[in-house]
């Protein structure tokens, strides 16, 4: 049977860091509008930075995972309008949010000049808070999709091949890198002599 349970998980953890980024990014301007304290706001600019980055991650995983499921449920031609309104509005969150990202990682360039780096922080913050208010919506433009697919394909079971390939690849992948770490983390250090 075709899953896409963890669909709705991606969802919320875009959203969770998208509210976390807001809350970070506030914190930065906050430091920022003060002469002692504006030197600490570049790293906490990069740390929501990097939280927008891992949003658009878990959007694009989410946008794979439908994919995938589409095509798991026969892709029905009736469905094809609810699924090109979600792929093309989680589309849209990804840009929107590779274009915060980018304004996150330059405004952490001059984050640690007081008051200068203030204002773009303050547009980033504003287009974020927007943006975490369209990620709901996306649950619903989903939901829509899961209905009229599981209407169209009441009789069909469907494949199970895709959603399981995927789990099993990010398994092995997973423990790879797990002992790969562990090989690393014993392995004694060498002693260099000058």
């Amino acid at each position: 049977m075709c899953d896409a349970g963890a669909l709705i998980g991606l969802l919320a953890s875009a959203g969770a860091l998208i509210i976390a980024a807001t809350v970070t990014i506030g914190i930065a301007a906050a430091l920022n509008n003060g002469f002692f304290s504006a030197p600490g706001s570049p790293a906490v600019m990069l740390a929501a930075a990097a939280m927008v980055v891992a949003a658009g991650a878990a959007l694009a995983g989410a946008r794979a995972l439908a994919e995938s499921y589409f095509q798991c449920m026969g892709a029905p031609s009736e469905c094809l309008g609810e699924f090109n309104n979600f792929i093309t509005n989680i589309d849209a969150l990804i840009v929107v949010l590779g274009i915060q990202a980018t304004a996150s990682f330059v405004a952490a360039g001059i984050a640690w000049i007081p008051w200068a780096g203030a204002a773009p922080m303050y547009v980033i913050l504003g287009s974020l808070i927007a943006q975490a208010a369209l990620v709901p919506s996306l649950t619903g433009f989903w939901v829509a999709l899961e209905n009229c697919v599981a209407e169209a394909s009441a009789l069909d079971v469907g494949s199970t091949s895709h959603p399981v390939t995927v789990y099993i690849a990010t398994a092995f992948a997973g423990a790879v890198v797990a002992i790969g770490t562990a090989y690393i983390s014993r392995r004694p250090m060498r002693k260099t002599t000058q």
